[in-house]
């Protein structure tokens, strides 16, 4: 409704009040979230609070969808990485997708035992 002011027919805009809101940007979340930012670090670079952050619907999808390709590079390089010979990638990555472990041998073997009493002997 309205807001006319002293019966003129201007007619005023009303000052919604509280902070004015801060401007995300969208292109610096999708790059940091590409190298695996937290939230709570993005929020500290752009100068927003963690909470608005979360409130706002566009950072949550951008987020998600930049996090979510960063693992796929991060898989692709690896996978090149043991593809081009890297043993220990190839072991990490065997042990991940195919379930192989190390062998873990534990000798239990007792040789022996010895007792010894220093306590001094009552009479």
């Amino acid at each position: 409704m309205p807001n006319y002011k002293h019966g003129v027919d201007k007619m005023e805009t009303k000052n919604k009040g509280g902070r004015p809101k801060k401007e995300i940007n969208y292109d610096l979340v999708e790059s940091l979230a590409g190298i695996f930012c937290t939230q709570e670090e993005i929020a500290n670079i752009i100068g927003v609070s963690l909470r608005t952050l979360q409130r706002d619907e566009r950072f949550g999808v951008i987020y998600k969808q930049s996090m979510e390709s960063a693992k796929s590079s991060l898989r692709r390089f690896q996978f090149k990485s043991a593809q081009n010979g890297s043993v220990p990638m190839q072991i990490w990555l065997g042990k991940q997708y195919l379930g192989q472990e190390e062998k873990k041998h534990l000798d239990h073997t007792l040789t022996e035992v010895s007792i010894i009493n220093d306590a001094p002997k009552e009479d």
